[in-house]
C-alpha cells in the first residue's frame, strides 16, 4: 500500500454555539451575517457536519493503515461517531412530545461495527494487544493518561489531521466572550426581550426570556419521563403536546420583534469581531476549508 497522509481541515458539531442557531427561526439569516463567511462558528450547519464526516474519513484512513502496518486488521467505519435520529415531518410544536413517543425509537440503534465483531471474538491476551495497538496502553482505563494514548494508531489518526477545533481554539473563547456573551445584553436586545415578555404575559405565559420557556418545556418532559421512565402513557404526551403547541404558537407571534434585535445586534457584534481578528479569521474562510492529499 502506497502511504498517503490526508490533511483535512474540519469543524466539530460539538462547537456549534447554541446561541447562533437562536439567533432568528429563520435559518436563512444566518448567511447574512458576517461570520457566515467563515466556518466553526455555526453559521453553516450542513458545511460544518459535511467537512467533520470528511475529517473522519481521513482519521479513519490513518487508522486503517497504521494498523496494518503494526499487522492486525481493522474496518474504516467513517459516520461511526453520529447518532441518527430519526426526523418526523408531522411533528408539531418543536417535536419534544413526540420525541417521547415509542414509535418511532427516539435513536436509530446500530449493530455492532465490524472491528468490534472481531475483537468480540479475540480471547483476552489477543483482544488486549490488539486494543493497545489501536488505542494505547490502559486503553480501558475512563481516565487514561495522554502518555498511555500517544503512539496508538487512534492517537496517530488525530495527530496527523489538522482539525478546524485546533485552528479556531484561540478564537473560540474571544468569540464567545465578545460576541455570543454580550448580545442578549445590548439595549435593543434588552428593551425587545421586555416586549416579547408582556407580549407573552398577556397570553397567560409567565417568562422573562425564551430560555425561560424553553427549559420550562424541557422540565415537564424530564417530569413524565421520571414518572413514568420509558412507558408513557399516550394521553399524557398529548396533553405535553398541546401545551408545547399552544406555547410556541404563542412564542412565534411574540418573536418577531426580538428576533430581530437579535439579529440587528449579532450583525453589529459580529462585524467589531470581524474587523478586530481579520487576520486570524483567515484561515477560517469557508472557501479554504478543503482536503489536501500529499504523498
Amino acid at each position: 500500500m502506497s502511504t498517503k497522509r490526508t490533511l483535512v481541515v474540519t469543524a466539530v458539531l460539538g462547537l456549534v454555539f447554541g446561541s447562533v442557531a437562536a439567533v432568528s427561526a429563520q435559518r436563512t439569516e444566518l448567511v447574512s451575517l458576517p461570520m457566515a463567511q467563515y466556518v466553526g462558528f455555526g453559521h453553516n450547519i450542513q458545511a460544518e457536519n459535511d467537512i467533520y464526516m470528511a475529517e473522519e474519513e481521513a482519521r479513519e484512513a490513518i487508522v486503517e493503515e497504521c494498523m496494518q502496518d503494526a499487522g492486525f486488521v481493522y474496518w474504516p467505519e467513517a459516520g461511526a461517531g453520529v447518532i441518527n435520529v430519526p426526523g418526523n415531518t408531522s411533528a408539531r410544536g418543536i417535536g419534544l412530545a413526540e420525541s417521547l413517543r415509542d414509535d418511532p425509537a427516539p435513536v436509530a440503534r446500530k449493530d455492532l461495527s465490524p472491528t468490534d465483531a472481531y475483537v468480540e471474538q479475540l480471547a483476552a491476551g489477543e483482544r488486549d494487544v490488539y486494543l493497545t495497538a489501536l488505542h494505547g496502553e490502559d486503553w480501558d482505563s475512563v481516565s487514561q493518561s495522554p502518555e498511555a494514548f500517544s503512539g496508538s494508531c487512534k492517537a496517530k489518526a488525530f495527530d496527523e489531521v489538522t482539525t478546524l477545533a485546533q485552528a479556531m481554539r484561540s478564537l473560540r473563547d474571544v468569540y464567545a466572550t465578545q460576541v455570543e456573551d454580550q448580545v442578549v445584553r445590548q439595549p435593543g436586545v434588552v428593551a425587545a426581550t421586555k416586549e416579547w415578555s408582556g407580549c407573552m404575559s398577556d397570553a397567560g405565559y409567565d417568562y422573562g426570556q425564551p430560555s425561560d420557556m424553553f427549559g420550562s418545556l424541557d422540565d415537564k418532559a424530564a417530569d413524565l419521563i421520571a414518572a413514568w421512565g420509558s412507558a408513557i402513557p399516550s394521553d399524557k404526551i398529548d396533553a405535553l403536546e398541546e401545551i408545547e403547541v399552544a406555547t410556541i404558537d404563542t412564542f412565534e407571534s411574540c418573536n418577531i420583534g426580538l428576533a430581530r434585535a437579535l439579529f440587528e445586534a449579532r450583525t453589529e457584534l459580529e462585524q467589531r469581531f470581524v474587523e478586530a481578528y481579520r487576520d486570524d479569521l483567515e484561515v477560517l474562510r469557508r472557501d479554504r476549508w478543503v482536503g489536501v492529499k500529499q504523498p
